[in-house]
């Protein structure tokens, strides 16, 4: 069902709310959901979605049992007719219509770690102006959230598009894998023998 109005923000493709353990200490935030993830209504389920998951898991982590994943905006924002484009960034106006929407979710899911990835979510959780290479692997609080510790990571998509340039790739790479470990590190500081929840039940 429609859990808010969406309809004045223009016209819009499916939206997805979340997926993974609304009792989780971890949040994760992207910007929006790609084509896949409209189809399926679920965030985090197409390529990058994918990644995440091969990067999570390899410092132990399952996102579908040990975090909350969602988007900064609960839908596609559309490319233009023409464009050629198939994905936009949200923009300043989208982020700010929903931006009650994603507070409401960070009250209910009460996270120790919010992980933002990217530059959109960087700004739009954080208002952090700049390039996101100044802020990633780095932890932040802010007074507006309090008791939650904020980490920034470079989203899994930018490795999914650095791979056309093998050096890049291999810097992200490894940063990705540096900034991953930080994480595992910190959710160990905070009692992460607690982070494994028994699989959620699910009702027909």
């Amino acid at each position: 069902h429609r859990v808010f109005d969406i309809s004045n923000l223009g016209n819009l493709a499916s939206y997805g709310l979340y997926r993974g353990n609304p009792k989780s200490k971890v949040m994760v935030i992207g910007e929006a959901l790609g084509e896949e993830e409209s189809i399926k209504h679920i965030p985090f389920c197409g390529k990058a979605g994918v990644l995440l998951d091969r990067i999570f898991a390899s410092i132990g982590l399952n996102t579908n049992r040990d975090c909350y994943l969602t988007n900064l905006v609960p839908y596609r924002p559309v490319a233009p007719e023409g464009s050629g484009k198939k994905n936009l960034a949200p923009t300043k106006a989208q982020i700010d219509a929903c931006k009650h929407f994603l507070d409401k979710q960070i009250g209910l899911i009460c996270p120790e770690i919010i992980v933002l990835l990217g530059k959109v979510a960087m700004e739009g959780v954080l208002g952090y102006k700049g390039p996101i290479s100044k802020h990633v692997g780095l932890w932040a609080l802010d007074s507006r959230y309090p008791g939650i510790r904020f980490f920034i990571m470079y989203h899994p998509a930018f490795l999914l598009y650095s791979q056309r340039d093998p050096e890049q790739y291999q810097v992200a790479r490894e940063a990705m894998w540096l900034h991953a470990k930080r994480l595992r590190n910190k959710v160990d500081l905070l009692g992460g023998n607690e982070l494994t929840y028994p699989e959620l039940e699910t009702t027909n």
